[in-house]
């Protein structure tokens, strides 16, 4: 294992109700706390340190060793994921065990005992340990670590998770939280929890980061997408609208802020319908901008390029972090109605329903045609999004934790 500092003995917690100093951060086991390779759970990890360490609180991450760039989190241990074992019969052994189990990644269950070890041995095994999506790894913790007080938070609300491991939630974790009030009431509807059961915790934005331009936008409106350029995150409705909306203008541009992540140089069907598109859109004089990967870093300067920002998924977006960035960053905002959104958007911009690439055609048009508009709902975006903060993140974890 790896840690980025030396773990002291136990801190003074007097200026704390309840022993939330001693708050324990327990990364997602399919990502990696990294600001080129992490997802949004790592994004999640590393914002809400920062508003803890405003708090005068510093929680210890706990991540899957990693050869990508960590984040700059001082009280970080890293700890390694098991290699497959050469001997057949561990390997076998280990593919029962997630099938029987009910474990999600194979060789999870060794992985999570190397996280309670690391726990221990940092002198955390009664903190409060928060986990991310990982139901399976939040009650297995809690034979490890009976003294620990579990919080889960779930980040989407994918029904396959449901049977993710044969336990009881309400028994074996002491919170159980979702990104949105939508996510939480298909939660409990998932694990057959009590309405009221999972609670509400809302992500946040950081709004110096994602601040609108300075300087006024070109006259040619710029239509933004961030994330991934798979079918979950659906970038090709954005440009099956744009297609449509070509026939009523061409005074418009589109960026793509994102990259496939299929393996180099692989492409498949869906891709190939992207390419189509764009070419497409070329063809009708639309300039289409498709970044690849965006550094974190970056993200923010990228978007604040456009005045119109569009979230398509066609799956279940909870609380989708490039929606409320695009609205922090002052961008008319326009996004599907699935899952969370709706909560996150409320009347500060436009929804429409998942798929329908008429109304999609049709909001985009408003906005395209209308630079009043466009302001007008740059500003709403931006008022909204300022609702939305890390500091309340960290602040209702610790409500939920002390409650």
């Amino acid at each position: 294992m790896k840690t980025a500092t030396t773990m002291a003995g136990p801190q003074d917690r007097a200026a704390q109700d309840v022993a939330r100093s001693d708050v324990t951060f327990v990364n997602c086991t399919a990502d990696t706390f990294s600001p080129t390779a992490g997802a949004a759970i790592s994004i999640w990890l590393w914002e809400v340190c920062q508003a803890a360490r405003r708090a005068g609180v510093e929680p210890m991450v706990i991540s899957k060793e990693s050869s990508a760039e960590a984040f700059p989190w001082p009280r970080t241990i890293s700890v390694p994921f098991p290699d497959r074992s050469k001997n057949p019969i561990v390997h076998f052994v280990s593919r029962a065990q997630k099938k029987l189990g009910g474990w999600r990644y194979l060789r999870q269950r060794r992985y999570v005992i190397r996280v309670a070890e690391a726990i221990k041995e940092a002198g955390m095994q009664s903190s409060c340990v928060v986990l991310h999506n990982d139901p399976e790894a939040a009650i297995y913790l809690r034979r490890l670590l009976p003294r620990a007080r579990i919080m889960l938070i779930f980040h989407n609300s994918d029904a396959g998770m449901r049977s993710a491991f044969r336990g009881d939630l309400s028994r074996d974790v002491d919170v159980v939280m979702a990104v949105s009030s939508a996510a939480a009431r298909a939660i409990e509807h998932a694990y057959a929890l009590p309405e009221g059961t999972v609670k509400a915790i809302y992500n946040g934005v950081d709004l110096e980061q994602f601040h609108p331009a300075e300087q006024p936008k070109s006259d040619l409106p710029i239509i933004n997408f961030t994330g991934r350029l798979r079918p979950d995150k659906s970038p090709d409705i954005v440009l099956k609208a744009a297609v449509v909306l070509s026939e009523s203008t061409r005074d418009f541009a589109i960026q793509l802020l994102g990259t496939s992540q299929l393996q180099e140089g692989q492409i498949d069907d869906y891709e190939r319908g992207i390419r189509e598109l764009i070419k497409t859109l070329e063809l009708r004089g639309i300039d289409v901008r498709l970044t690849g990967h965006v550094d974190r870093r970056r993200i923010a300067e990228e978007v604040r390029k456009a005045s119109i920002h569009v979230t398509p998924s066609r799956k279940q977006e909870e609380f989708g972090l490039a929606t409320i960035e695009g609205m922090a960053s002052g961008l008319a905002t326009v996004a599907s109605k699935t899952g969370g959104t709706p909560e996150v958007v409320g009347d500060a911009g436009f929804l429409f329903d998942s798929e329908s690439i008429t109304q999609l055609a049709e909001q985009l048009k408003a906005l395209v045609l209308d630079q009043e508009l466009r302001a007008t709902y740059g500003q709403k975006a931006r008022q909204r999004a300022e609702q939305f903060t890390w500091d309340r993140t960290w602040a209702r974890l610790m409500e939920l934790a002390s409650a």
